[in-house]
Protein backbone atom coordinates (compact mmCIF):
# COMPACT_ATOMS: atom_id res chain seq x y z
CA UNK A 1 0.00 0.00 0.00
CA UNK A 2 1.06 3.60 -0.79
CA UNK A 3 2.14 5.79 1.38
CA UNK A 4 2.35 9.63 1.34
CA UNK A 5 5.11 11.59 3.05
CA UNK A 6 5.26 15.24 3.61
CA UNK A 7 8.66 17.03 3.45
CA UNK A 8 9.34 20.36 4.85
CA UNK A 9 12.09 22.59 5.32
CA UNK A 10 12.95 22.35 1.98
CA UNK A 11 15.73 24.59 0.36
CA UNK A 12 14.80 26.63 -2.99
CA UNK A 13 17.71 24.83 -5.08
CA UNK A 14 15.84 20.95 -4.34
CA UNK A 15 14.72 19.15 -7.46
CA UNK A 16 11.66 16.64 -7.84
CA UNK A 17 14.52 14.57 -9.56
CA UNK A 18 16.80 15.32 -6.38
CA UNK A 19 14.21 14.21 -3.51
CA UNK A 20 13.18 11.14 -5.65
CA UNK A 21 16.84 10.02 -5.70
CA UNK A 22 17.20 10.94 -1.96
CA UNK A 23 13.88 8.89 -1.05
CA UNK A 24 14.35 5.98 -3.64
CA UNK A 25 18.13 5.27 -1.32
CA UNK A 26 14.92 4.16 1.35
CA UNK A 27 12.40 1.84 -0.97
CA UNK A 28 10.48 2.85 -4.69
CA UNK A 29 9.04 6.21 -5.38
CA UNK A 30 5.75 6.53 -7.03
CA UNK A 31 5.27 10.50 -6.88
CA UNK A 32 6.91 13.87 -5.74
CA UNK A 33 5.20 17.23 -5.88
CA UNK A 34 7.16 19.73 -5.25
CA UNK A 35 4.24 22.40 -4.17
CA UNK A 36 4.85 25.65 -5.72
CA UNK A 37 3.09 28.75 -5.07
CA UNK A 38 0.13 29.61 -7.67
CA UNK A 39 1.25 33.14 -8.71
CA UNK A 40 4.94 33.38 -8.46
CA UNK A 41 5.39 29.71 -9.36
CA UNK A 42 8.05 29.71 -6.83
CA UNK A 43 8.67 26.90 -4.58
CA UNK A 44 7.01 27.15 -1.34
CA UNK A 45 9.15 25.07 0.62
CA UNK A 46 7.89 21.92 1.20
CA UNK A 47 6.96 18.84 -1.05
CA UNK A 48 4.68 15.60 -0.93
CA UNK A 49 6.99 12.27 -2.20
CA UNK A 50 4.41 9.07 -2.24
CA UNK A 51 6.35 6.00 -1.51
CA UNK A 52 5.04 2.46 -2.89
CA UNK A 53 5.40 0.81 0.55
CA UNK A 54 4.31 1.78 3.87
CA UNK A 55 7.94 -0.07 5.23
CA UNK A 56 9.94 1.88 3.04
CA UNK A 57 8.25 4.98 4.22
CA UNK A 58 8.47 4.43 7.51
CA UNK A 59 12.19 3.95 7.30
CA UNK A 60 12.23 7.35 4.95
CA UNK A 61 10.87 8.67 8.42
CA UNK A 62 13.08 7.42 10.45
CA UNK A 63 16.59 8.20 7.92
CA UNK A 64 15.63 11.41 6.21
CA UNK A 65 13.56 13.37 9.26
CA UNK A 66 15.94 16.21 10.69
CA UNK A 67 18.35 15.18 8.58
CA UNK A 68 20.65 17.84 6.87
CA UNK A 69 19.63 18.82 2.80
CA UNK A 70 21.79 21.87 1.86
CA UNK A 71 22.36 23.54 5.74
CA UNK A 72 18.17 22.85 6.28
CA UNK A 73 17.07 19.86 8.36
CA UNK A 74 14.44 18.23 6.92
CA UNK A 75 11.18 17.61 8.71
CA UNK A 76 9.60 14.36 7.40
CA UNK A 77 6.74 12.22 8.42
CA UNK A 78 2.86 10.82 7.22
CA UNK A 79 1.24 13.68 5.14
CA UNK A 80 -2.46 14.47 6.90
CA UNK A 81 -5.16 12.15 6.09
CA UNK A 82 -7.97 14.33 7.23
CA UNK A 83 -11.37 13.74 5.72
CA UNK A 84 -13.91 16.18 5.06
CA UNK A 85 -17.22 15.60 7.14
CA UNK A 86 -20.50 16.81 6.56
CA UNK A 87 -21.46 18.17 9.76
CA UNK A 88 -22.91 15.09 10.95
CA UNK A 89 -19.04 13.26 10.98
CA UNK A 90 -20.48 11.14 7.99
CA UNK A 91 -16.93 11.28 5.71
CA UNK A 92 -17.97 13.29 1.66
CA UNK A 93 -18.62 11.03 -0.64
CA UNK A 94 -19.90 11.08 -3.82
CA UNK A 95 -22.56 8.97 -4.79
CA UNK A 96 -20.80 6.79 -7.44
CA UNK A 97 -17.72 6.25 -4.78
CA UNK A 98 -15.26 9.72 -5.26
CA UNK A 99 -14.19 11.05 -2.47
CA UNK A 100 -12.73 14.39 -1.24
CA UNK A 101 -9.91 13.00 1.10
CA UNK A 102 -8.36 16.20 1.73
CA UNK A 103 -8.87 19.87 0.99
CA UNK A 104 -6.90 22.94 1.44
CA UNK A 105 -7.93 26.55 1.01
CA UNK A 106 -5.41 29.51 0.38
CA UNK A 107 -7.78 32.81 -0.11
CA UNK A 108 -10.01 31.98 -3.22
CA UNK A 109 -7.73 28.98 -4.47
CA UNK A 110 -8.72 25.25 -3.57
CA UNK A 111 -6.99 22.05 -3.37
CA UNK A 112 -8.53 18.97 -3.50
CA UNK A 113 -7.32 15.39 -3.28
CA UNK A 114 -9.84 12.81 -4.64
CA UNK A 115 -10.23 9.28 -3.64
CA UNK A 116 -11.68 7.81 -7.11
CA UNK A 117 -12.12 4.54 -6.09
CA UNK A 118 -8.96 3.80 -5.43
CA UNK A 119 -7.04 6.25 -8.17
CA UNK A 120 -5.91 9.95 -6.34
CA UNK A 121 -6.69 12.72 -8.23
CA UNK A 122 -5.19 16.03 -7.34
CA UNK A 123 -7.78 19.19 -8.14
CA UNK A 124 -6.74 22.89 -7.87
CA UNK A 125 -9.27 25.72 -8.54
CA UNK A 126 -8.00 29.28 -8.62
CA UNK A 127 -9.08 32.56 -10.25
CA UNK A 128 -6.83 33.86 -12.62
CA UNK A 129 -4.75 36.87 -12.45
CA UNK A 130 -7.35 39.22 -13.73
CA UNK A 131 -9.83 37.69 -11.70
CA UNK A 132 -12.44 37.50 -14.21
CA UNK A 133 -11.54 33.81 -15.18
CA UNK A 134 -11.14 30.52 -13.21
CA UNK A 135 -8.39 27.82 -14.38
CA UNK A 136 -9.59 23.73 -13.00
CA UNK A 137 -6.28 22.01 -12.71
CA UNK A 138 -6.56 18.28 -12.42
CA UNK A 139 -3.20 15.90 -11.71
CA UNK A 140 -3.28 12.05 -11.73
CA UNK A 141 -0.70 11.08 -8.48
CA UNK A 142 0.21 8.12 -9.74
CA UNK A 143 0.93 8.95 -13.89
CA UNK A 144 4.16 10.18 -15.06
CA UNK A 145 5.60 13.56 -13.55
CA UNK A 146 4.39 16.98 -14.73
CA UNK A 147 0.92 15.83 -16.27
CA UNK A 148 -1.61 18.49 -16.12
CA UNK A 149 -4.85 19.15 -17.25
CA UNK A 150 -6.03 22.38 -16.87
CA UNK A 151 -8.74 24.51 -18.79
CA UNK A 152 -9.76 28.72 -17.98
CA UNK A 153 -13.74 29.09 -18.05
CA UNK A 154 -15.65 31.97 -16.93
CA UNK A 155 -17.00 29.45 -14.01
CA UNK A 156 -15.54 26.79 -11.88
CA UNK A 157 -17.96 24.32 -13.44
CA UNK A 158 -17.58 25.48 -16.80
CA UNK A 159 -13.53 25.27 -16.28
CA UNK A 160 -14.10 21.66 -15.15
CA UNK A 161 -15.93 20.32 -17.52
CA UNK A 162 -13.21 21.06 -20.34
CA UNK A 163 -11.14 19.69 -17.75
CA UNK A 164 -13.28 16.44 -17.39
CA UNK A 165 -13.10 16.68 -21.36
CA UNK A 166 -9.60 17.04 -22.04
CA UNK A 167 -8.59 14.29 -19.18
CA UNK A 168 -10.71 12.14 -21.77
CA UNK A 169 -9.34 13.03 -25.40
CA UNK A 170 -5.73 12.88 -23.48
CA UNK A 171 -6.22 9.76 -22.25
CA UNK A 172 -6.95 8.08 -25.42
CA UNK A 173 -3.41 9.01 -26.49
CA UNK A 174 -1.40 8.56 -23.10
CA UNK A 175 -3.75 6.04 -21.16
CA UNK A 176 -4.35 8.45 -18.35
CA UNK A 177 -6.18 6.62 -15.46
CA UNK A 178 -10.47 6.86 -16.21
CA UNK A 179 -11.78 8.81 -13.97
CA UNK A 180 -16.01 9.14 -13.17
CA UNK A 181 -16.19 12.81 -13.67
CA UNK A 182 -19.96 13.11 -13.00
CA UNK A 183 -18.89 11.52 -9.67
CA UNK A 184 -16.52 13.95 -9.45
CA UNK A 185 -18.90 16.61 -9.85
CA UNK A 186 -21.05 15.10 -7.43
CA UNK A 187 -19.19 15.12 -4.87
CA UNK A 188 -17.88 18.75 -5.44
CA UNK A 189 -21.00 19.79 -5.18
CA UNK A 190 -21.61 18.38 -2.23
CA UNK A 191 -18.91 21.08 -0.44
CA UNK A 192 -20.09 23.70 -2.89
CA UNK A 193 -17.13 23.61 -4.53
CA UNK A 194 -19.02 24.10 -8.17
Amino acid sequence: MSTRLYVGNLPESVTAERLRGLFAEHGEVSAVKIVTDRYSDEPRGFAFVTMEAESAANVAIANLNASDLDGRALRVNHAPQRERENGHGQPIVGKEGVRIAMQFRERANMTYELDCAGLSVTLRMFPTADEKQWRVEALPTKAADGIVVAAVAPTRGEALVEVASQWCAYNAVNELPLVDWKAVVTALKSVRAV
